[in-house]
């Protein structure tokens, strides 16, 4: 805040007696240092046993170790006076192999056939550790060994592991008939024994009608193709070890045993999407304009949800198969070349609707973790559910909440919740236009969506008018608080340190669609501009090209949202999503580039 100075003027160094921790004071007195090696390899073998027949093995790995080691000086804020240490190390290895066989018979020149037939295997073992230390004599001994006293240490390891069993075929006849099938199953450790594996099978056939002799000869249409789709796919994502009875380690009082920490869900079973897709391609007048049109409907079963279980079992939630999601939609994209020749425009669109909703979770209450989002039957995934604030008491500067029969109150006990809105949005679309003259190169591309919320979680501390307590710097609409009766306002009045709730109260720091916002935004995503050197140039230089080329990214954003709209900090689970807590926006970014080839 202003009130703090960034610099102590009697030093001239950063300033260590501020409201909040000055971060760059600290930064003279602490590190945190972090290395990452990482390697990478593949491997691959090819046998043909016959024309037609051949089989290939693949086998690869990604080992990353990360070793970092933290350092608080006893100077500093966070040091405390003491020092304080931690050093971290993590290890994940994941390998992978592919093996299958191939076969493409020859069936004439009409007739293309391609079927595979093989297996994948991938496992990972993670191993974390990390030990904490405090007590320093001095900042001479940044090492955990200088430490008088180790405050805490753990290690963990876990794996998972996935066998895959796969066949699949496509038929081509005459170019214009498209056919394609496959079947796989997929097992994942995620799941106890009796149910880890599950079947998927796809399937998918298309017509090229611009071949068939009544489009052919067509000097309108260039290329003309319908398609049909479908196909069920499989989701473990939940972590590991969540279908058994988990017990964690205790030493209290000092005497080593165990507790329980996880219920068993032997049941969990892979969640699965069943999705239809119907589409055009199509090209007109010699493909001058271009595009493909999608209709899809997913429907997912079985969702993989953490649900509530009674407190009086010991725990508060369970991860369960429950419930089912819909999404269904269109994609539309358009390519058009407006101008041809040595001057030449070219143009990409591209749209997106998505209808979303949730359905048969057996009255369960599932939220996310900071209970503003939630999965309700007949709503969308992500649906804020939240108190609405509907203004300010004149009389009082109390902040007004509807209650449930929608009429307004002070008493923020006596509001009811509502479903305001979701964090997903309803259209996402992009536009891209090339130019290009003779060396010279434009790209312009936007971006924006629309249909969605955003819900401001740092409201209740930049925007509150300092009634929690804190003295985080003030959002400018804090000009316009109440501050005598009569007064026709939207922001409530200002009290330090007033506790929500009750009589005397302004109760203008509680969550609400007060912090709500509408996310839709355009946005200028890139702007590129570029040169490149006459080949005869390029030739005399005995350089293959050279291509001068300046950008910007993010350079103009359009939106209500009085931060930076592209934001999503609560990214937990598929429950939560659209909230901002002092996120840093997205950097506005200019860059100036040469590249080179030989």
């Amino acid at each position: 805040m202003p009130l703090s100075p960034f610099i102590d003027p009697s030093t001239g160094l950063p300033n260590n007696n501020t409201l909040y921790p000055n971060g760059i004071y600290d930064a003279l007195y602490d590190f945190d240092h972090q290395v990452t090696f990482r390697t990478i390899g593949n491997a691959y073998a090819n046998y043909t046993f016959l024309p037609a027949l051949s089989f290939r093995s693949e086998v690869g790995a990604d080992i990353l170790a990360l070793n970092e080691n933290q350092f608080d000086g006893k100077e500093s804020i966070d040091g405390a006076g003491i020092g304080k240490a931690q050093t971290i190390y993590s290890q994940s290895a994941t390998l992978n192999t592919n093996n299958y066989f191939t076969f493409t018979p020859n069936l004439g020149e009409t007739s293309k056939l391609n079927a595979v037939l093989g297996m994948s295997y991938e496992q990972n073992d993670l191993f974390q550790s990390n030990a904490n230390g405090q007590g320093f004599p001095s900042d001479a001994v940044k090492n955990l060994s200088g430490a008088t006293s180790i405050t805490g240490a753990t290690s963990t390891n876990a794996r998972y592991t996935f066998l895959s069993y796969f066949l699949r075929g496509n038929y081509v006849l005459d170019e214009k008939y498209l056919f394609s099938a496959s079947i796989r199953t997929d097992g994942s450790s995620r799941f106890a024994p009796s149910h880890r594996y599950g079947w998927f099978p796809s399937a998918s056939a298309g017509w090229v009608l611009s071949q068939e002799n009544f489009l052919k000869d067509s000097r309108t249409i260039s290329m003309l193709k319908i398609r049909a789709s479908y196909g069920l796919t499989g989701n473990s994502e939940i972590g590991e070890n969540r279908f058994e009875s988990l017990y964690g380690i205790t030493n209290y009082p000092n005497l080593p045993g165990y507790t329980p920490t996880q219920l068993a869900s032997t049941g969990l079973h892979w969640e699965k999407t069943a999705q239809e897709d119907a589409g055009v391609e199509f090209g007109f007048l010699k493909n001058r304009l271009s595009g493909e049109a999608d209709y899809y409907q997913k429907q997912s079963t079985n969702l993989l949800l953490n649900v509530n279980v009674p407190n009086t079992t010991g725990y508060t939630s369970l991860t369960e198969n429950l419930g089912k999601m819909t999404n269904q939609g269109f994609e539309l994209s358009l390519t058009s070349q407006n101008i041809t020749g040595a001057f030449r425009w070219t143009t990409s669109f591209n749209i997106g609707y998505n209808k979303n909703r949730v359905g048969d979770i057996g009255g369960q209450i599932i939220t996310s973790a900071d209970q503003l989002e939630r999965a309700i039957d007949g709503e969308p995934i992500g649906t804020f559910y939240m108190q609405k604030f509907v203004g300010v008491d004149p009389a009082t500067g109390d902040a007004l909440y509807a209650d449930a029969n929608g009429k307004p109150t002070n008493d923020y006990t006596q509001a009811a919740r509502y479903a305001v809105g979701k964090y997903t949005p309803d259209y996402t679309a992009g536009l891209t236009n090339t130019f290009s003259f003779k060396q010279v190169d434009l790209s312009i591309f936007f971006y924006g969506l629309t249909g969605n919320k955003i819900y401001n979680s740092a409201g209740v501390y930049m925007s509150d008018g300092f009634s929690n307590g804190n003295f985080d710097n003030q959002t400018v609409d804090q000009l316009n608080t109440w501050t005598h009766p009569g007064q026709i306002t939207n922001v409530p009045r200002a009290g330090l340190g007033e506790a929500p709730g009750g009589a005397g109260f302004s109760t203008g720091n509680n969550n609400s669609t007060r912090w709500l916002y509408d996310g839709k935004y355009l946005r200028l995503k890139n702007l590129t501009l570029g040169y490149t050197l006459p080949q005869a140039t390029s030739t005399a230089m005995k350089i293959t090209s050279i291509r001068l080329y300046a950008s910007a990214v993010n350079l103009f954003t359009w939106t209500k949202y009085p931060g930076d709209p592209e934001v999503n900090t609560n990214t937990v689970s598929i429950i939560g999503g659209g909230e901002d807590f002092y996120t840093i926006p997205q950097a506005r970014t200019f860059t100036i580039g040469l590249n080179v080839k030989f």
